[in-house]
């Protein structure tokens, strides 16, 4: 399941504001128990803080006051056989729950109705798919719109094991459906993969299709489906090289169109990475190409990223984005992290295994040692005609083990006059939290919030959720125990 895109405001790039004290409030801690052991923020609304616990025997909601103080928790449904929770969404009277049933081939799309009191009702099915066979891939993925008043979610369908359709269906954070549809998306000769949906403040829904003709050619398609459901439009996108990653597509609310990223591969380059970093702006009502270009990774852009390591015929070989944010002026910001996995096979003790020292002649027992890397920010600033003008280099290590990188990367926080990018310096024990602004000066702003050793706190970033302008929550794990953390700027 895909998650969920990040909550983006468009912002002013137009000048750096000096950085104020940031007010912080951390909740007392709440031991995670076994029965729901994974936590996930879901937002804020007039009754408070909504934290999302979950497991294999039970899902729950826990709220939280606008002082981080704990009010109430209660159990919305125990997991059962072939349930799955998908999201919640939401609202002003409280959220609209989403989770899927399935039961041979059949697949069923459900929602419940959740009080501001976290009180259960009104369940219902949504939508029902029919599979050729139980072993097919029955995921489903969705999008919420730039005001969250919108949530699109769309389901693979198959004939023959090849992609042949997209189940479309569009609803309202209050649960109301707008639309369902089936939307064919083959191509002769040409295999279909869905990159992703995305739906606008309007109610408008975007399907982002990749079709592979093998040894040929990769081409990109993007259908506009109106609130009724019907396709209305669609545009093609050609790119000049390989895709070294999966291209990222954004809605731009203020402008009206749509922004395209991908990292491309020269086509004779030896080892696969990027060379450049393609940028395609679509406008909205026409859906038409309005701007392309194609920002060229130089010996002296290369030679900068890798702090002078590589001085010529270099390329990026672990960076991935991110993060695409549109800015009121018509530009847009491309946010890149540098990420790669080792598995590392280590023995367990003192190799005594050689019967010279009295061993049993086996060797010693090994296990596979998982570490995750996430390490430097790139920041790309582009104008309204699509052209990088100027980039950033943020510098950090992030180094664990065996912990799926849950502690590392960062949080983009946007409070309309600038980005801030929030993240830990390492991950240890005595870290400290830091925010560090961004803008089109450049201008390096970096401040320590916290230490996370004084404060008690393992802080996971990436989890965050903007809950407000000037306002984000994000939870802390450390000792079992989970604590929330609120920052206004």
């Amino acid at each position: 399941m895909k998650i969920p895109k990040v909550f983006i405001l468009v912002f002013l790039v137009f000048f750096v504001i000096e950085l104020k004290s940031n007010e912080i409030l951390i909740s007392k801690p709440i031991e995670v128990n076994n029965h729901s052991p994974k936590f996930k923020i879901i937002g804020k609304n007039d009754a408070g803080y909504w934290i999302r616990n979950y497991g294999k025997n039970e899902e729950r909601i826990d709220l939280y006051d606008n002082g981080l103080n704990f009010i109430l928790s209660r159990t919305i449904l125990v997991k059962r056989n072939n349930f799955f929770p998908l999201t919640y969404s939401l609202n002003e009277k409280g959220a609209s729950f989403f989770y899927t049933d399935y039961h041979k081939k059949n697949f069923y799309l459900c929602s419940s109705l959740i009080s501001n009191r976290i009180e259960s009702g009104n369940e219902k099915v949504i939508d029902t798919m029919i599979f050729q066979s139980s072993s097919e891939d029955m995921r489903i993925s969705f999008s919420y719109s730039l005001n969250k008043q919108n949530v699109v979610f769309f389901v693979p369908m198959y004939v023959n094991n090849q992609l042949s359709q997209m189940r479309v269906i569009s609803m309202r954070n209050t649960g109301e459906i707008i639309f369902k549809s089936s939307i064919p998306v083959s191509r002769e000769n040409a295999q279909a993969f869905a990159e992703d949906a995305l739906v606008d403040n309007n109610g408008n829904t975007y399907l982002f299709m990749k079709y592979e003709i093998p040894n040929i050619s990769t081409f990109y398609e993007v259908k506009k489906i109106a609130k009724n459901g019907v396709v209305i439009d669609s545009c093609f996108l050609n790119f000049a090289n390989n895709i070294f990653n999966d291209p990222i597509l954004q809605i731009d609310e203020k402008n009206k169109k749509l922004i395209c990223y991908a990292f491309l591969s020269g086509a004779a380059i030896a080892k696969p990475g990027a060379n450049s970093l393609s940028n395609f702006s679509i406008n909205l009502d026409s859906m038409k190409v309005v701007s392309a270009s194609e920002f060229n990774f130089s010996d002296s852009f290369i030679e900068d990223v890798t702090n002078g390591v590589v001085k010529t015929n270099g390329a990026l070989y672990t960076f991935k984005i991110k993060k695409v944010i549109p800015t009121i002026d018509g530009g847009s910001v491309c946010i890149a992290e540098s990420f790669y996995k080792e598995d590392n096979e280590v023995r367990d003790g003192i190799d005594m295994g050689m019967l010279t020292f009295g061993g049993s002649g086996y060797p010693p027992s090994t296990r596979i040692v998982n570490i995750f890397h996430y390490n430097d920010i790139l920041v790309f600033y582009f104008n309204k005609e699509g052209k990088c003008d100027k980039y950033e280099i943020i510098r950090k290590k992030q180094v664990t083990e065996n912990d799926n990188g849950s502690f590392s990367s960062f949080f983009v926080a946007n409070n309309r006059t600038s980005l801030k990018l929030l993240f830990v310096d390492d991950i240890a024990l005595k870290t400290d939290f830091v925010q560090h602004d961004l803008s089109n000066s450049l201008e390096l702003k970096q401040k320590i919030l916290l230490n996370e050793d004084e404060k008690n706190l393992m802080l996971i970033p990436k989890m965050a959720v903007q809950t407000q302008v000037n306002e984000v929550v994000l939870p802390s794990y450390r000792n079992n125990d989970f604590r929330l953390i609120k920052i206004n700027f």
